[in-house]
């Protein structure tokens, strides 16, 4: 933490939209940003963004705090007379800033460097505090993003609108598995990234699904995979998942006389085997009548979702991505394990995850 505090007039009240999203560059929009705020304005950053702010840290009116391991404790030991406040960064910065302008009442700039705007635009946001992480309401702030700073997390942004496609999807799957409800908002989510190609209209497409997420937008399968493979994880967790699918629903046949080894998969997997949701002879049987019954029409929606595949990878290579790689099997193979909700968990107990 690097603090730099001097005393100055009091805090002028909030003006402006709430939650506005605008497109621009950071260094403008915190010079203007300190021309309208009355009073000490404290600067928040992780440690890769340390250097945008850093400018702006000479101030006399400026509080600069770096925020290296997530924890908002040190917000809250700052000077009377903060009269706004600028956070520059990812999720856990942003949080961090927001909860601190919900406290004292102060609309936030915030500046994210991440174009999927986790931790920008959700009401609420899980904040860790003095070493506790809980949930919190978090202030409305003007986000401004700066296309030329978000670089390649531009693309795997994009890849994340693939990935609500194709959890879409496996909703609707589940749904006709007798196993889960198709809440309506998937398909606002699929009309909300439909279409995005460029910077702008990924990031803006993204703030629509982190404010559907807030809503009760359930998490795919594909998001737990993608959180399992760090390097461009959500593009590899698509690709993966869309081969998956597409062989289950061409080629699987359930194996009657075969019975996965649940505990030596939940041992793998490292979860407990209290966990895992088995079905019954009785629930076996009747998945199984059910793939018959969808096959082809889940093959048909799955190839018109991948149709467009060759356009996906072109707009992903121009977004600064690099050439996907592959999820290794062993990750792939435990993911019924860690999502035990999830499509490939069906698979699973039709003992065709055994690769």
């Amino acid at each position: 933490m690097r603090q730099n505090a001097i005393s100055l007039p009091k805090k002028r009240p909030m003006d402006g939209q709430a939650g506005e999203l605008r497109f621009g560059t950071a260094s403008d929009a915190i010079e203007a940003y300190h021309v309208r705020t009355a009073g000490k304005v404290l600067l928040i950053s992780d440690g890769e963004d340390l250097a945008l702010l850093a400018p702006f840290s000479t101030s006399p009116r400026a509080l600069s705090v770096v925020l290296t391991d997530g924890d908002a404790l040190p917000l809250f030991t700052m000077p009377d007379g903060v009269g706004g406040v600028i956070a520059a960064g990812g999720r856990d910065v942003l949080c961090a800033a927001r909860l601190f302008a919900q406290v004292h009442r102060l609309r936030p700039l915030l500046l994210p460097s991440d174009g999927a705007l986790d931790g920008a635009c959700e009401p609420h946001g899980r904040v860790t505090v003095d070493g506790e992480e809980q949930d919190f309401p978090l202030a409305s702030g003007e986000i401004v993003c700066d296309l030329a700073r978000m670089g390649r997390s531009l693309a795997r942004a994009y890849a994340r609108l693939l990935l609500v496609r194709l959890s879409a999807f496996e909703a609707k799957v589940l749904s006709r598995f007798g196993l889960a409800a198709y809440p309506n908002l998937w398909e606002e989510a699929v009309l909300a990234a439909a279409g995005a190609g460029d910077g702008e209209s990924v990031v803006r497409a993204n703030a629509k699904l982190r404010l559907l997420g807030a809503r009760g937008l359930p998490r795919g399968e594909g998001e737990t995979l993608a959180a399992m493979y760090p390097l461009d994880g959500e593009i590899a967790a698509y690709r993966a998942l869309c081969a998956l699918y597409k062989t289950f629903f061409e080629l699987g046949k359930p194996r009657k006389y075969f019975c996965p080894d649940y505990l030596a998969r939940a041992q793998t997997a490292g979860i407990s085997y209290a966990s895992l949701r088995i079905p019954t002879k009785e629930e076996y049987a009747a998945r199984a009548a059910a793939l018959e019954r969808m096959r082809k029409t889940c093959l048909d929606e799955l190839t018109s979702i991948m149709r467009g595949d060759r356009t996906h990878m072109r707009n992903f290579r121009a977004l600064c991505g690099d050439p996907p790689a592959r999820i290794p099997s062993a990750q792939l193979k435990k993911l019924p394990e860690m999502c035990p909700v999830g499509l490939t968990a069906v698979i699973r107990d039709f003992g065709l995850m055994e690769f």
